[in-house]
């Protein structure tokens, strides 16, 4: 599973609030992944349970062996896969084992839904906003 954006759409909505953090040696990203925060190093999201941890999306690459910062945004809209239903705008999504997004349940929310069709759908608009979430991870405490 390697979860991220379909390429349409992509609106950064914290243009100030980039941050720029190192991947680990061995991870490959790129512009456009979804990005988890582990053992303080950026990882690409690769499982559901990366929801806890989530940071944002990469607005940079990294390659094999490579550990200079890239630079993310922790708050952005794009056009994402979703498990095939009707989603009611607003409605909260989480990863999904696929790589895709799905309804949250009301739990491990990542994203909600920005556009709004009656319909089952398979790809869609969603809100993302990790901002509190990485503040917490790099807060510095004395």
């Amino acid at each position: 599973m390697s979860a991220t954006y379909q390429g349409k759409l992509r609106i950064d909505l914290a243009p100030d609030e980039h941050v720029w953090l190192a991947p680990a040696s061995a991870t490959v990203i790129k512009a456009g992944e979804f990005l988890t925060w582990e053992s303080n190093l950026v990882a690409i999201v690769d499982d559901p349970t990366d929801d806890v941890y989530f940071i944002g999306m990469a607005l940079g690459a990294s390659a094999n062996g490579e550990t200079d910062k890239i630079p993310i945004t922790p708050a952005f809209i794009a056009d994402v896969t979703v498990a095939s239903a009707a989603y009611d705008l607003g409605a909260g999504l989480k990863f999904a084992a696929d790589g895709s997004l799905e309804a949250d349940g009301g739990a491990d929310t990542v994203a909600h839904v920005w556009d709004y069709s009656s319909a089952t759908v398979t790809s869609l608009r969603a809100r993302f906003d990790a901002r509190a979430k990485l503040a917490k991870f790099l807060t510095v405490s004395a």
